[in-house]
């Protein structure tokens, strides 16, 4: 007998949103099991060994953690016998055979028409459910999901196959009517004449849905304050010039040096860098500086996290900020990349605007808001010298902060910004 458990995840609670056995079931390796999701990631959890399905320990809905029980399959001697030797074999060998290298690449070739279905379809569905569509040829868009938030399942593809079957004229015709709309980018795409219905996808729902909470339970305060980036600027060129002859991929941009800032003011202001608990109205001091940055995608905004920043440099976090936009735009994100953070930025820099109001991504209390740098005259020793000038919107839980600890901990950013060298200090 095996009992499964939920592979490691990362900390925070998943849901159960489909379960893709029954018990008395026989499965076979790389059978899918359950289907677990969590902060806008859909995780697959396949079986490993051939045997017949004796319990299952979930339900749909449930709210499951890494290492939670899940199910239990009954193998027969045989199938351990070749588990456990096979086990042996990769413990000694680890060599890839011709095998596994076919199947790999057939897999790699599955992942890329995934990515390419999802590309032109935002249909709540499962890495499986998709797989099953594709190789019946089933556009998800035109199908009306009867599962949980509007999941597509199994059971819909093969009714609407049915009805295809039955009656396609009148079946097509009626899928006119769930068609998915692609969120347009402009005008242009749509034809103004007529009304159309645009269907948020699950990234924007949760979005939605999330920021509404926290803009409802949360009393935001926001300050507003500009901080002098003029030798900034000259040093980011001079890095800029310098790094591009070595890496060709990466960039410097100002937000490197503001992340560094900031990891210097949450060390000195600490209770930016915690996060409230509603259920025990307290405070939680994080020890890491794991810092939240927002990117925007085709999907919808996403939240990677830079670990310890602190110990590491701007060229260091250059890299990770690309590696991880880059992840993000190709929907390659882990849970664990959005997860654990304790601060957000929302840059806005190279978009334009001044100020806004960033709204706090709870259960944080803080979130920096970044605008794009302009030219502004500025009187220095009785001479008007142009200066470059960047705007910085701070957002916080008024339960938590109070307006002269957070226009403190904006000043010191400010501080370090307009004299980067304090950064070799703090």
């Amino acid at each position: 007998m095996k009992t499964y458990t939920i592979p490691e995840i990362g900390n925070e609670e998943v849901e159960v949103t489909e379960i893709e056995i029954k018990k008395e079931q026989k499965v076979k390796p790389e059978q899918t099991l359950i289907t677990v999701e969590g902060q806008k990631i859909s995780i697959d959890i396949p079986s490993t060994v051939k045997g017949k399905v004796k319990e299952i320990l979930v339900k749909i809905g449930q709210k499951i953690k890494t290492g939670t029980p899940f199910i239990r399959i009954e193998t027969d001697k045989l199938t351990e016998k070749k588990e456990k030797k096979s086990n042996r074999v990769e413990e000694k060998e680890k060599i890839e055979t011709n095998s596994e290298s076919e199947k790999r690449k057939e897999e790699e070739k599955a992942n890329t028409d995934i990515e390419r279905e999802r590309d032109q379809d935002k249909s709540h569905a499962s890495p499986t459910v998709r797989r099953l569509a594709r190789e019946r040829k089933v556009e998800l868009s035109k199908i009306k999901g009867t599962g949980r938030k509007g999941r597509v399942l199994k059971e819909d593809i093969k009714v609407y196959l049915k009805g295809r079957e039955d009656n396609s004229t009148l079946f097509l015709s009626r899928s006119k009517e769930n068609v998915f709309f692609k969120n347009p980018s402009s005008s242009s795409e749509l034809n103004l004449e007529k009304e159309h219905t645009y269907f948020f996808n699950r990234v924007e729902l949760s979005a939605i849905n999330q920021l509404k909470k926290n803009w409802s339970s949360i009393p935001h305060v926001t300050q507003f304050a500009e901080a002098d980036i003029t030798e900034l600027d000259e040093l980011k060129k001079n890095l800029s010039e310098d790094f591009l002859k070595e890496e060709d991929l990466y960039s410097i941009t100002y937000l490197p040096f503001i992340l560094k800032a900031l990891c210097c003011a949450l060390k000195k202001f600490p209770k930016f860098n915690s996060i409230y608990s509603d259920s025990t109205s307290s405070l939680i001091f994080k020890k890491s500086f794991n810092i939240g940055v927002v990117v925007d995608s085709k999907e919808g905004l996403f939240i990677p996290v830079l670990k310890k920043v602190n110990k590491k440099s701007i060229i260091d976090i250059a890299k990770e900020v690309f590696l991880l936009s880059a992840k993000t735009r190709k929907k390659n994100l882990l849970l664990s990349d959005v997860q654990g953070s304790s601060f957000t930025i929302s840059n806005l820099g190279g978009v334009g605007g001044s100020f806004f109001t960033p709204i706090v991504n709870s259960p944080e209390v803080g979130i920096l808001g970044i605008s794009r740098a302009f030219l502004k005259p500025i009187c220095i020793f009785d001479k008007i010298l142009p200066r470059l000038i960047l705007p910085l919107s701070l957002s916080y839980d008024h339960r938590v902060i109070n307006g002269v600890y957070a226009v403190n901990f904006l000043n010191f950013i400010i501080k370090i910004l307009s004299n980067v060298a304090l950064l070799t200090v703090y």
